[in-house]
């Protein structure tokens, strides 16, 4: 049996290695946020009538998948297809609209102007301690009317900004 049989033979196998990573937030945490910390009036998370569901990746696997929207297809005034983001854009049109042209030499995250890109802005200074050795240069792009934020990282080995921030991120690659 290789490792993905291992960890696929169940929705707990796969719950319980999905756990085991060390990330500061699971999409599964988010789920919980929204559908039960919301609108919870609790001070205190201690007694939560929730707990099951809470930190549960088995819990999230049985959840129904939002239906994903296929990504637009544009053409390049020579006609060459460009894929986009379900927003419009993509890493070249980010970088242009912020006045960069695109490296592909460091780690560039593209996050979605969805109401979590402070949220994701302030987990920054906890990855760069994590995974940061030596010399490191951020630099955050925003503009609350565009669709996407632009953050670019140098000298961030990796484990870098995919792995903390998978959804929206180009890490030394093109999207």
């Amino acid at each position: 049996m290789n490792n993905f049989q291992q960890i696929t033979r169940s929705p707990e196998a796969l719950g319980a290695f999905l756990r085991s990573l060390p990330c500061v937030e699971g999409p599964w945490d988010k789920e919980f946020q929204a559908r039960f910390c919301a609108g919870c009036g609790a001070e205190n998370c201690d007694a939560c009538p929730n707990e099951a569901a809470r930190n549960s990746p088995v819990w999230w696997l049985g959840l129904e998948a939002p239906e994903q929207e296929a990504p637009q297809v544009a053409a390049t005034p020579d006609g060459s297809p460009v894929v986009l983001w379900v927003d419009g854009v993509n890493s070249s049109i980010v970088y242009a609209h912020y006045g960069y042209v695109k490296d592909l030499a460091i780690s560039a995250g593209f996050w979605r102007n969805d109401g979590t890109i402070f949220q994701k802005l302030a987990q920054v200074p906890e990855l760069i301690e994590r995974y940061g050795k030596g010399k490191i240069r951020a630099i955050f792009d925003y503009d609350p009317d565009y669709p996407r934020a632009l953050i670019q990282i140098w000298g961030l080995p990796s484990p870098d900004l995919q792995s903390a921030f998978p959804e929206g991120t180009a890490a030394r690659e093109n999207r």
